[in-house]
């Protein structure tokens, strides 16, 4: 597998060097090429890691195809400390023999949260980088100083409405040589769905690379084509795709797909804050007049049942790490949710949803707010994007040392549904500032 990665790890480290030049963290590069920078969710899951490696190689074979001269690079969006704690993902890149040390992090080797000329500083290169983002549509509010360079977008995400493919002159003089892309998609099991299909269309007989590996975050987001309510059949028909381009048997591919949901679950070794960290997004969620204020959230995903975490970690241990970590949060975070997942023997989802604050709890101040409000009868439903009226039923509301629990009632709504409609709660019921 290795030998099969050799061109594919050779053009990671083309990009690798090409950013250390730009940013002065490795050797002058000479003449080097302009960079387009094809960045995942913060989030960092599989679906968003792969596509950042995938989208990177599709915009790089469409720039060489033109003759332009543009160095594509993957970015993954932590820090690069934490791609071990993802287990999936670093079982999956040694099974196919992605070189890691070759792979860019921010900001551990970029960092977006500055502006172009100073994330990238080195000669005047960065006037004109640009940003292509993948399972997700929107940059978080850190790294929104990069708008004007988005260029175009791949995600199954809700669709915010953000960096229209043909309305910005700016930008679509930016994506020189390569037509403004931008499909958002939803539902559908996998980004990696659709960049699979934007692949077929748009790459003609430019050769996949490691099919085998771009067909994994789709296997593990439907987990295995089993999951009724992510399935869909553009996942189905991509996916088998690919299995084909594979040259792998089933037998195989199942095999692979078990080792790394093994990997996945098996965090016991993590403490809390690597928990935290190990699936976690930043929300600055808009209210008030034109929403000129907003409410800084974190919500982090943790794949074992919440009542292992309090009995691993204490739940005043639990309670005192997450106050640390909105406290040292950038910015400090006014409350953090804790979406607890597992899977019971017949393989359906069981959800738990915990708030917290910066003071170690959620006795008061917005995180209670959000605790008691979101969650209350008069809150949203979680169907309300398809149509469907179907209560949010958090029920057994329990405290353990300040943290605020509920059980959810419907398991197969995950962070993908869970933060639009926390958003448009904030927006309606945060119409004054929330106490302090």
């Amino acid at each position: 597998m290795a030998t099969r990665a050799a061109p594919f790890n050779d053009w990671l480290a083309r990009g690798f060097a090409a950013v250390a030049a730009r940013t002065g963290r490795g050797p002058p590069a000479g003449p080097t090429p302009r960079l387009c920078l094809v960045l995942g969710n913060e989030g960092g899951d599989m679906d968003s890691c792969v596509c950042a490696l995938y989208g990177a190689l599709l915009l790089q074979a469409l720039h060489d195809a033109a003759a332009a001269p543009v160095q594509c690079v993957p970015v993954l969006n932590f820090a690069k400390d934490d791609l071990p704690l993802r287990g999936d993902v670093d079982a999956l890149f040694r099974a196919h023999g992605v070189d890691q040390d070759a792979l860019v992090h921010c900001p551990t080797h970029v960092d977006l949260s500055l502006p172009p000329a100073d994330a990238l500083p080195a000669g005047d290169v960065a006037a004109d980088a640009t940003l292509f983002l993948v399972d997700h549509n929107r940059l978080g509010a850190p790294q929104r100083c990069w708008d004007d360079r988005v260029v175009g977008v791949v995600d199954h995400h809700a669709d915010e409405g953000h960096y229209p493919a043909d309305a910005d002159a700016t930008r679509v003089a930016l994506g020189t040589a390569v037509a403004p892309i931008r499909v958002v998609v939803t539902p559908v099991g996998s980004a990696a769905t659709l960049l699979t299909q934007t692949w077929r269309a748009v790459a003609g007989e430019v050769p996949l690379p490691l099919p085998a590996l771009l067909r994994s975050p789709i296997v593990m987001d439907t987990t295995n084509f089993t999951d009724k309510n992510k399935t869909t059949p553009l996942d189905i028909e991509q996916g088998g795709w690919l299995e084909t381009q594979s040259g792998e048997t089933r037998a195989a591919l199942d095999a692979a797909f078990a080792g790394l949901k093994a990997a996945k679950y098996d965090t016991s070794r993590l403490t809390v804050p690597q928990q935290l960290r190990r699936d976690y997004k930043h929300f600055a969620l808009p209210y008030g007049a034109d929403g000129a204020s907003t409410l800084s959230v974190g919500v982090a995903a943790w794949v074992e049942p919440r009542a292992v975490a309090f009995e691993r970690h204490g739940a005043a241990g639990l309670a005192a790490e997450g106050g640390a970590y909105c406290r040292a949060h950038r910015p400090p975070l006014d409350a953090l949710v804790i979406m607890f997942a597992s899977e019971t023997p017949d393989g359906a989802t069981v959800r738990q949803v915990s708030f917290l604050g910066p003071e170690g709890g959620a006795a008061t101040g917005p995180a209670l707010a959000l605790a008691e409000g979101f969650t209350s009868a008069d809150g949203p439903t979680y169907r309300q994007a398809e149509g469907k009226a179907a209560p949010c039923d958090f029920t057994d509301r329990s405290v353990d040392a300040g943290v605020v629990s509920f059980e959810q009632a419907d398991g197969t709504v995950s962070r993908k549904q869970f933060t639009p409609l926390l958003s448009k709660w904030v927006k309606l019921a945060f119409a004054r500032p929330p106490a302090a």
